[in-house]
């Protein structure tokens, strides 16, 4: 399955009468024809979809193997992020109330 086959075959989608209920009319192959380019081409967008998904997948995979097998909790890529700022917490009984003054 190539590329330049969907890109040709992606004009017959866009026609009106390029329908399998419309070609079936005229002619039985001629529909079970329009069938399989329309599945040819919905198949070929599923696939080119899913396949960066699954090598994206598979990196973030072994990046937590590694970082588990360090002793790290985060992967690699995720360390750089990992900054908690401190929160400061005031005693309210030791700030001077100016109020009673």
């Amino acid at each position: 399955m190539q590329a330049k086959d969907v890109d040709a075959a992606r004009p017959y989608l866009l026609m009106d009468h390029f329908r399998m209920e419309v070609m079936a009319r005229r002619s039985r192959s001629a529909g079970q024809l329009v069938e399989f380019v329309t599945t040819f081409v919905r198949f070929y967008e599923l696939v080119t979809s899913v396949e960066p998904k699954r090598k994206a997948l598979a990196l973030s995979t072994d990046e937590l193997k590694a970082a588990t097998q360090v002793g790290h909790t985060r992967p690699p890529s995720c360390r750089k992020h990992t900054h908690v700022p401190q929160l400061r917490i005031f005693n309210i009984f030791s700030i001077p109330d100016n109020s009673r003054m």
